[in-house]
């Protein structure tokens, strides 16, 4: 009797943290709380510790570091029924490129984005757009005017908002005279980014495309596919097998064993590689990684072979210490040196050739400092009520 069998391999889904990530990711939270402008203007003691678990919480699942720095790249929007966190362009080409799937602009005006992308295993670049037309549908370039009311019996006002144009363009409906009122006023209201940087606006949405199609794995917080473990990366994706009776099955030799797959073990390299570069922030330490990088005749990070990972790893060790002893304040080279030097117990000074362990080492001291920084600068804790279980102070 013969048959067919699928095996279908599926990689894991993130774990949820350990009570020790939790403590840490509330460590984590408490700065963001101190040095995001956008977290520390909440009035609300207990909802400005909640927001900013939020940040850190997202931030973890999506295996980036929750610094204040990279809060900044989820947009937190207040709605009626509390905030709304969401990813930037920004950190959605981080998380795509920690994937293995850069993105290329090809074309950016105020009336089109086009952008590519390609799949680690794919033969050719996806392409994604958006244009101005869809700008249009999606009510980004509406303009409206807004009036406060209150009904009889309610306790708050309420708010009426009524579109007057499009891009500039009226409706082509009459006005109630409150609202020609308004606009005879000039109390004309509209999305501000979309005026002012519609080229930028137009390309956040293409990538915001790409990511949704392209890198859905990177949107759900799953690993990427170079950090797989060796016996699943490289494995196809469907196994097909002849199942034949026991009674009908000839002995077969032990096949020899080969070792690990070389490649699977190259692409997971790579893929920690591109990891802790995507944990560099950008600006002066990211672009001086690149220009170190380019300086050592290293190709893409999907390109590199086994002669090019002691520099590629060097490299990036190098400024990924440097931009973190910056986040804690640590900018001049005395200052580094030394710190440096206690977190490796005089093993080095130098960031320049960090090893796996000095660099682990480095940075939790960094850890430790961004902690007692965050301490030093939070209110005292009477200043803040307790909040018992039922949201009550007690």
């Amino acid at each position: 009797m013969t048959g067919q069998a699928l095996e279908r391999v599926h990689p894991a889904a993130p774990a949820l943290p350990t009570e020790s990530e939790i403590r840490g990711l509330e460590s984590q939270a408490r700065a963001i709380a101190v040095l995001d402008n956008r977290v520390k203007a909440i009035q609300d003691p207990a909802e400005r510790r909640e927001i900013a678990f939020a940040l850190a919480l997202t931030l973890w699942n999506y295996a980036v570091p929750a610094t204040p720095v990279n809060s900044k790249k989820l947009h937190l929007i207040p709605g009626r029924n509390g905030f709304e966190v969401f990813e930037s362009a920004q950190l959605l080409l981080g998380l795509l490129a920690m994937h293995g799937i850069p993105v290329r602009p090809i074309t950016t005006t105020d009336t089109l984005a086009v952008v590519r992308g390609r799949r680690p295993g794919d033969d050719e670049d996806g392409e994604f757009t958006y244009d101005i037309e869809m700008a249009r549908r999606s009510e980004a370039l509406d303009e409206w005017v807004e009036r406060k009311y209150r009904n009889q019996g309610d306790r708050y006002d309420r708010t009426e908002k009524l579109k007057v144009a499009v891009d500039g363009v009226p409706v082509d409906v009459p006005l109630p005279e409150w609202a020609a009122a308004e606009v005879a006023a000039g109390h004309v209201k509209h999305n501000d980014y979309w005026f002012k940087y519609r080229a930028d606006a137009l390309l956040n949405r293409a990538v915001r495309r790409l990511a949704k199609f392209l890198g859905a794995d990177a949107l759900l917080g799953l690993s990427p596919l170079g950090d797989e473990p060796a016996h699943i990366a490289g494995r196809p994706d469907d196994i097909e097998a002849d199942v034949i009776d026991v009674d009908d099955a000839a002995p077969a030799p032990c096949p020899a064993y080969e070792g690990p797959d070389p490649a699977a073990a190259l692409r997971n390299e790579r893929g920690r590689i591109w990891g802790a570069v995507g944990r560099i922030p950008d600006g002066q330490w990211r672009a001086a990684w690149a220009k170190a990088w380019r300086d050592a005749g290293l190709p893409a990070h999907h390109e590199l072979g086994e002669e090019h990972l002691d520099d590629a790893r060097r490299i990036t060790r190098c400024y990924l210490a440097l931009a973190s002893l910056d986040v804690v304040g640590l900018s001049s080279r005395d200052d580094r040196h030394d710190f440096v030097s206690a977190a490796t117990n005089g093993e080095t000074e130098s960031t320049k050739n960090l090893s796996a362990e000095q660099l682990h080492a480095v940075l939790g001291a960094v850890r430790h400092r961004a902690n007692q920084l965050a301490e030093a600068a939070e209110p005292p804790a009477e200043e803040e009520p307790d909040y018992g279980p039922d949201g009550e102070p007690f």
